[in-house]
Order: C-alpha cells, then structure tokens, then sequence
C-alpha cells in the first residue's frame, strides 16, 4: 500500500501534480504550475492514472492535460478533481480517504471549478445495504446543485474494514475527514435511512473547524431504530454472504418487497451492487455490516441537529413509525415533515422526481440564496 500524503493520493504522485499542473494554494490564489518532468520519464501510479488518461485509452499526460484544462490540486486538502475526469479508468468512480478505509463516490451536476459555481454542495448518503446509486436518479432532477454520491464504508465500492466497524458513529468519523474534500464551500446533507442516523452522529459529534451543513434532509428511518429492524439485520447475514448463480436470483427478494420500482431502475440499482465472481454474483456489500449493525438511540441528538431539516417518508413505508416521525418533528428544532403518497422505504426509485420537487422547494423556502 503505496504511503499516503494529505491529498488522499501516494506521495510521488501528489508531487508529480505539483509539479504538473495548476496548484490551489492555501488563500484560494491560482497559480500555474510548469511540467519538470521529461515525457519519457513520466510514470504515474496506477493509483492515479484515471486521472491523467482519457477513459480507457493511453494518452500522455501532457496531451490528456491540454484535453482536460487544468487540474487543480487543493494543498493540504484531499484533492479535487473536474467531473469530466475520473480516478478509476475501469470504474469511473473516484476515491477520497475517510477515517481509515478508502470510499468511493460519483459526482452529478456541475463541479467546481467551473462558472458559474454551484452555490450549494448536495452530500448524498445511503442506507445500511444499499451504495450510492440509490440517489442517482434524484441528483439527476437536482442537476443545478453539486451532488455527490458517496458509498459509505462496507457498501459498494467503498472499502471494507476488519473488525466490521459499521454503526453511525463510525460513519461519522468518516464524514469528518471528507467534508472538507466535498465542500469547501456551504453544503447540505441528504441522507436515507442509515444514512440520517450517520449524519446526525455526525453532525453533532463533529470539532471545530469541520463546517456543519446548512440544510439536512431526513429520509425514512426512526431516529430510535425498532428492535426487530435491528434484527432483521442480524439474522440476514446469510442472505447477503451468499453467491447467486444469475442477477434475476439477486433481485427476486428486492421486486417481492418493493414492487412499485420500475423494473430498469430496479436491475440498475441492483447490479451495481453486485460483484460478478466464479459461479455467479457476490454483493459488494461486507457482511459485517448486517452482523454488527447497532445503530443506537439518537434522539437524544435531535435538539442540537440545529439547521432546517426536511423529515421525509414514503406514506406507505413500513420502516418508519408514527412515533418516529414524533419524535423527529419534536426532537429537532428547525423540522418539516412531508409524506410522499404512494412511497415505500426506497421512494427514492420509486418517486425521484417527487422526491426532488420536495426537496427542491425546502432549499428554496430555507435557503433563499440557493439559485
């Protein structure tokens, strides 16, 4: 494992950029940076030779930087990288360190860097199971703002880690170290499910001077978990460890629970958490996060969770409780509660534009200068 600057990237790389393209210094001042390297001598790391090739092809980097503009390196904070390149040629997904494992996240909308800037940063967070394609579809209707899809640790492409370390406080730690790579600039968090309880954790356990969202969105989950949810994880562990000879036996248990998921975007979301291995389809998932899973109570959290929040359920879920949503819309300050008719936990695939309409109108209503 090549050792690791503050960039997030191995050392010789992060100096090969220094030396190779346009360096953001610390006051925010671009300056040009001067390539020192002869081309023949020019090797990077596989670790960041997405970004400087085109997609899957071979191009020099001193060709791919003229294609690409410049790149900015942001000094002493993880790197940033413009949308229409990436760090993993095979994959397209990018790469940033949290408080231990790598995590892979997308972008959708516009990046920064670009004019006019995004005036709002959207951090998206999944649920306990799913990966970060689960706000695909909704970023899609949200395209005037930033939204970054993020796989939190255990899921999708994100690494796993041992011993299993999966509960929300865990999750937090990790949001700490990357907010500052994904918005160095005001930013809300969206989050569903697990995903709320993190980013509550995270929200108020979080030191100075890591920036606190200006708007949360709560999708879908009591903030004081019900026992048997608790346990339907526990005892899943076998369901989610196995092989699956075909996708169509991957998704046979996701159509009977959700139903209203139109078929193409179910198969999406599916198969891409799947990894295809020998005999068949192993989820991406780490296990660990089913037999571990303790989210606590958090609402003991709720009062100092202190910017607008938009607490949002699907009218049909059976995830969360109507003392949950109580407890929700009494426990946090600033609180707004909207039901989506005809929504079940995953109302994100089933209504994205419902979804996003909600959404939109809550930023604007809350977030004046929001464009």
């Amino acid at each position: 494992m090549p050792r690791t600057s503050t960039n997030s990237l191995p050392v010789n790389a992060t100096r090969h950029f220094a030396r190779n393209t346009t360096v953001l210094r610390n006051g925010g001042d671009l300056q040009p940076g001067r390539c020192t390297l002869p081309r023949r001598r020019c090797r990077m790391p596989r670790e960041t030779r997405g970004a400087h090739q085109l997609r899957h092809g071979n191009v020099h980097h001193h060709k791919a930087l003229r294609w690409f503009g410049r790149l900015t390196v942001a000094c002493q904070l993880p790197i940033v990288i413009p949308v229409n390149s990436i760090d993993d040629a095979a994959t397209g997904r990018r790469r940033v360190r949290g408080a231990g494992p790598l995590l892979s996240y997308e972008i959708v909308g516009p990046t920064l860097g670009v004019s006019p800037t995004p005036s709002l940063t959207l951090l998206c967070l999944h649920g306990n199971s799913s990966h970060g394609g689960v706000w695909r579809l909704v970023a899609q209707e949200l395209r005037e703002f930033r939204c970054v899809l993020l796989d939190l640790r255990g899921h999708g492409d994100s690494e796993h880690v041992s011993p299993p370390a999966y509960n929300p406080e865990h999750h937090a730690e990790d949001l700490a170290q990357v907010v500052p790579h994904f918005a160095p600039g005001r930013y809300a968090i969206l989050a569903h499910s697990a995903g709320a309880l993190a980013a509550a954790r995270f929200m108020t356990s979080a030191q100075p001077p890591t920036a606190m969202p200006v708007a949360f969105v709560w999708v879908d989950l009591d903030p004081l978990v019900p026992r048997w949810q608790v346990d339907y994880f526990h005892q899943g562990v076998a369901s989610v460890a196995r092989t699956f000879r075909a996708v169509d036996d991957g998704l046979r248990g996701f159509r009977r629970v959700y139903p209203n998921i139109p078929e193409d975007r179910l198969r999406s979301f599916v198969i891409e958490g799947l990894r295809q291995v020998d005999g068949g389809w192993h989820m991406k998932l780490d296990p660990g996060t089913y037999a571990t899973w303790e989210p606590g109570d958090l609402r003991p959290c709720l009062p100092r969770v202190t910017c607008p929040t938009l607490v949002l359920r699907g009218a049909d879920s059976i995830v969360t409780s109507a003392e949950g949503v109580a407890a929700l819309s009494t426990g946090l300050p600033r609180c707004e509660v909207r039901e989506i008719k005809g929504g079940s936990h995953m109302v994100l695939l089933e209504q994205p534009e419902e979804v996003a309409r909600a959404i939109r109108r809550f930023l604007a209503a809350n977030l004046p200068t929001v464009q």
